[in-house]
């Protein structure tokens, strides 16, 4: 059953939710009908779905010392902006950020610090905020923003005047606004003026989905390498025309600059590199990339929607440790077009800081012209199950965009391989929806191919409360019954949403299993406090 999105809580259900979802069917209201629906008071700390978001202006990796930068942000819920509320900015370097001053949201929930790039190398800022949505938790922390400084050297004050001429296309696409123009001293102007040749090399084919490094140089008028100038990658569409894509890339010290994405097809690549400088622009050499069409190059069908979106494919949701797996979809602009030359990354959940985190070294996936994307990675090492996600991180709602989430599986080996039999996880709540304070029996069945119950097989239950944030239930062996079924039991103590998720990892004789979401309704009754049980698995006794 599909629930409509309203407010972050449902967009959130949506981002969150694959394979099997159960509940009712929402409709969408304010924040205020809400409130009444749910019958909370006017003056309550709503924490339901917290989200901090941080930026920095100017946007830019590479700044030179001495640069004033703007850090900012918002901190809401799934009720809005919370205003009026302490804020802790914390920055650090090659080590996590520590706190250096204390802020206060304003009316719309948005807080802002001016400081100044005094360092030579990383400089990291993050928002915390002290309170949390979660048991058990006393600080919320926003994404990490990071930058990098540059010493002051013959090349200090190095402008970006690439991001000057970013196409309109490339900024629509991408989320960002053109970087404002900075104010540059004469060396930096003359080192700029002094390039007389860009070089770009790259390889001569690729396959969809292939992480493709492309690399170059700088070098001026007496062949001496140029570093520190800004250079844009940019990539020719079906029309000819070529437009930015990823990040404006910095040379370093010998004049030599590297970068790489994610490209599919379904036809052949051209790209050059550019660098700008007041209309007399330096273009590289174009490198033509020839696509190798393999049989699994297939793309599925693109629903055009009205709603701006990411959907995502697995090619295999279950694999040995280390095995290549391939994700997939198309990045859409909510008026029924696939997003050209836009920017993604591959996100997976992190169960230990109960965070999303970008995939290990990856970089970067470009759109075709349709809007189609792919990663081809080595897959997660530990066995076990794997969340993993496509988001746009630069979205201009300010807000990064998620795919569905998509569950992987990874199994270790097994003697009889050749015998695995697939397995099945179903999930259901008896009644489907509650008032506070009633109890829903959550049960998970698991079963063969043809529908018989797998007994004494350990199941692994998930519960969360914002559909976001998951946290293992009770003790993780539990064993199914003789009937192929384990059982949780919730009796809220509060309205909303409760979420569960069951995972079987697996045996000699039968493959993983993930059950979907189930998300339970739960209405006002009573008010009290979040109360969640696990039913013993041999008796019918509550436990804990």
């Amino acid at each position: 059953m599909q629930i409509k999105p309203l407010y972050l809580l449902l967009f959130v259900t949506l981002v969150l939710t694959s394979g099997t979802i159960s509940g009712a069917t929402l409709t969408e209201h304010t924040t205020e009908e809400w409130r009444s629906i749910l019958a909370l008071p006017e003056n309550s700390t709503m924490l339901t779905g917290l989200q901090i978001t941080l930026g920095i202006s100017p946007d830019k990796y590479y700044l030179p010392q001495g640069t004033e930068v703007n850090i900012s942000g918002t901190i809401s819920s799934m009720f809005g902006p919370i205003k009026n509320t302490q804020i802790i900015l914390a920055r650090g370097n090659a080590t996590s950020p520590v706190p250096v001053a204390n802020l206060t949201s304003d009316e719309s929930g948005e807080f802002s610090f001016t400081d100044l790039v005094n360092y030579s190398g990383v400089v990291r800022y993050q928002a915390w905020f002290d309170g949390s949505d979660l048991k058990g938790e006393n600080l919320t922390k926003s994404y990490e923003v990071e930058i990098t400084g540059i010493a002051n050297t013959s090349a200090q004050n190095v402008s970006d005047p690439v991001q000057q001429k970013i196409t309109e296309i490339s900024s629509e696409e991408t989320g960002e606004d053109p970087a404002e123009s900075v104010d540059t001293d004469n060396s930096t102007e003359i080192q700029t003026e002094n390039a007389s040749e860009l070089t770009l090399y790259g390889p001569e084919s690729f396959f969809s989905g292939e992480n493709i490094t492309v690399s170059g140089s700088v070098t001026g008028n007496d062949n001496t390498p140029l570093p520190y100038v800004a250079v844009n990658i940019e990539m020719s569409g079906r029309d000819g025309e070529y437009s930015k894509i990823g990040d404006t890339v910095i040379t370093d010290t010998t004049g030599t600059f590297t970068t790489s994405y994610y490209l599919t097809g379904p036809g052949p690549l051209s790209l050059r590199a550019v660098l700008y400088n007041q209309g007399k622009d330096l273009v590289s050499n174009i490198v033509t990339m020839q696509f190798d069409k393999t049989d699994d190059f297939l793309p599925r069908s693109r629903d055009r929607t009205d709603t701006r979106s990411i959907d995502a494919d697995l090619n295999a949701v279950i694999i040995r440790p280390d095995e290549n797996i391939t994700i997939s979809g198309w990045f859409s602009d909510g008026n029924g077009n696939g997003i050209p030359a836009g920017r993604l990354n591959l996100y997976w959940y992190n169960f230990a800081d109960r965070i999303w985190d970008r995939y290990e070294n990856c970089s970067e996936a470009i759109t075709n012209d349709d809007g189609y994307y792919a990663f081809n990675v080595t897959g997660p090492n530990l066995t076990g199950v794997s969340y993993l996600s496509v988001v746009s991180k630069k979205e201009q709602t300010g807000k990064p965009l998620f795919s569905q989430v998509l569950p992987l599986i990874v199994r270790g080996p097994v003697e009889n391989d050749t015998q695995i039999l697939p397995a099945q996880l179903t999930v259901y709540s008896e009644p489907p929806e509650v008032k506070v304070n009633e109890k829903a029996l959550i049960t998970f069945t698991l079963s063969d191919p043809d529908g018989n119950p797998l007994a004494d097989e350990p199941v692994t239950m998930y519960f969360s409360e914002d559909g976001f944030t998951w946290f293992m239930n009770g003790n993780e062996n539990l064993t199914t019954r003789s009937d192929g079924t384990v059982t949780m039991a919730d009796v809220p103590k509060t309205p909303g949403f409760h979420y569960y998720r069951g995972v079987y990892d697996g045996s000699d004789f039968f493959g993983p299993a993930d059950s979907g979401i189930l998300v339970l309704i739960i209405t006002p009754s009573e008010t009290g406090t979040d109360d969640i049980q696990v039913l013993n698995d041999t008796s019918d006794e509550w436990t804990g």
